[in-house]
C-alpha cells in the first residue's frame, strides 16, 4: 500500500491568522496570459514561508 492523501482533522490549537491573498486582477486572465502574469521566484518563496506559518502554528498542540 501506499499514502494517497492526507487531511488533518479536528480542532486547530491556535486561530490562524489572515493570508496573504493577491489580488484577483493578477490571477484572472481573459484571452492572454504570459510570463508576466506569474509570480517571480521570490514571491514564491515568499508565500512558501507564510504558508508554512499557517500550517505549523495551527497544529501545535496546546498544553493540557
Amino acid at each position: 500500500m501506499e499514502t494517497f492523501d492526507m487531511i488533518a482533522l479536528g480542532y486547530p490549537a491556535l486561530q490562524p491568522g489572515g493570508k496573504l491573498m493577491r489580488d484577483p486582477n493578477k490571477m484572472i486572465h481573459y484571452d492572454a496570459c504570459g510570463p508576466k502574469d506569474f509570480r517571480s521566484d521570490e514571491e514564491v518563496k515568499d508565500f512558501v514561508k507564510q504558508a508554512r506559518k499557517w500550517t505549523v502554528g495551527s497544529h501545535r498542540r496546546k498544553a493540557d
